[in-house]
């Protein structure tokens, strides 16, 4: 019997939130068909370790690793092109007319203003392949863990989230990595989403510690405001 389609919404969703953020909306559970009748076999899952676990979740987690640590330091490098050329032109004023700084003041803020507004939308790229991939991720998976429940016997899968106490023995995540390795892979070959065109960091020596995309330091450039 398929499962339930109205779980994958909630499994989409928080699979979209990161691992130390996301709520559970809901009791999430992928059901069979019909509802399961006292004495049913009941097992669990572990959501969040099904993916980052997986081939497909740690290659997702390396490439936003990459992403956001490349736009860090693209960040850093416009800042500092940015503020060496804001002390220039400021270093310019006695020697230029008011009307001249004032054309030459403008024209940089606003170019301030486009750069800013390009790096907020490489952030936000950042987030949207995370989310496309995580609810990609989690399309592919329910029939195989369909397969799955079926192979033990099983009528129901809960998140571990909303099982208060239960044997080790009824948790299938491992069994599920395994069966989703083995068929999907790193799921590279199906990415629809892209990331945004960045330059290599600069420091290659310590790479940083796992993060969402919205733990990227933000761009802070110079306000316009130059008078």
């Amino acid at each position: 019997m398929p499962l339930k389609r109205a779980s994958l919404a909630v499994a989409i969703a928080v699979a979209g939130m990161t691992p130390a953020t996301a709520p559970l909306a809901q009791p999430l559970g992928f059901s069979l068909g019909q509802p399961a009748q006292p004495g049913s076999e009941i097992r669990t899952i572990d959501q969040e370790r099904l993916f980052f676990n997986s081939r497909f979740g740690q290659r997702v987690r390396d490439q936003i690793i990459e992403a956001s640590r490349a736009l860090e330091a693209e960040n850093q490098r416009l800042l500092d092109d940015l503020s060496e050329r804001e002390a220039e032109l400021t270093a310019l004023r006695p020697t230029l007319s008011p009307e001249a700084f004032r054309t030459q003041a403008d024209a940089f803020n606003e170019e301030v203003g486009v750069i800013r507004d390009q790096q907020e939308r490489k952030s936000r790229q950042i987030g949207q392949f995370q989310e496309a991939e995580q609810g990609r991720f989690y399309d592919l998976v329910v029939p195989l863990l369909d397969t799955l429940l079926q192979d033990v016997g099983a009528r129901v899968l809960l998140d571990t989230r909303v099982v208060l106490l239960s044997d080790e023995d009824v948790d299938l995540t491992d069994q599920a990595i395994e069966r989703i390795d083995a068929t999907l892979g790193d799921g590279a070959d199906g990415v629809i989403a892209t990331l945004p065109d960045l330059g290599a960091p600069d420091d290659e020596s310590t790479p940083p510690a796992p993060r969402a995309p919205e733990g990227s330091a933000p761009l802070e450039l110079p306000s316009p405001g130059l008078e």
